[in-house]
């Protein structure tokens, strides 16, 4: 019995090192960012790079790095929409909203972008962007607003708080239905969206 409870011992002892080796090399993976400017819990990064893409009309999207569906959005706005539209600009703020977001190896996943230079990434590990926007989308759900595509006008300026979008759209069920489009429907509000600007 006394070697039965060593042997399941080592293997807990080996299991729970395996896992923090894991949750370093994730928590390594996050700091590197794949090139994202760490939010450092502001939106000052966001507000400088938004105004210095003035003259362009923007699309901010807050997107969460362990979501598929956030990633099919940011694709199709990739390969897409700044495909057909090469005066719009992207602000990508990837917020940790995920319980799997730190896990995801969230730089592979912003690096997949990185060729687009009209797309700006952030990583938002506090979740601020969720919290300024929550008030001003008038977020219906308990949690912060994510998966969610904000558009502005070319001659739109954020100064303390964001200005307000000419249209907001979100992948999420759960809140703010008149705002809800997904896949086929969120490209084709957004193409419209833009060709009103």
């Amino acid at each position: 019995m006394r070697n039965l409870n060593r042997v399941l011992l080592t293997v807990l002892i080996i299991l729970a090192a395996a896992g923090l080796a894991a949750f370093l090399r994730a928590r390594g993976d996050r700091h590197r960012l794949g090139g994202a400017v760490d939010l450092a819990g502001s939106m000052e990064p966001v507000r400088l790079e938004f105004n210095r893409s003035a003259g362009h009309p923007r699309l901010l999207m807050v997107l969460a790095p362990a979501c598929p569906v956030c990633l099919e959005g940011a694709e199709t706005v990739r390969d897409d929409l700044l495909r057909e539209y090469p005066e719009l600009r992207v602000l990508a703020v990837w917020m940790e909203a995920l319980p799997f977001d730190i896990t995801r190896n969230p730089a592979r996943r912003i690096e997949t972008f990185a060729n687009e230079p009209r797309m700006a990434h952030f990583y938002d590990m506090q979740q601020v962007s969720g919290r300024v926007l929550k008030n001003q989308l008038e977020w219906q759900d308990d949690s912060l607003p994510w998966d969610v595509y904000l558009l502005y006008p070319a001659d739109a300026s954020w100064s303390e708080d964001p200005p307000e979008p000419t249209v907001w759209f979100h992948q999420r069920q759960e809140a703010n239905a008149s705002h809800y489009r997904t896949g086929g429907d969120l490209e084709e509000a957004l193409r419209s969206a833009v060709d009103k600007l």
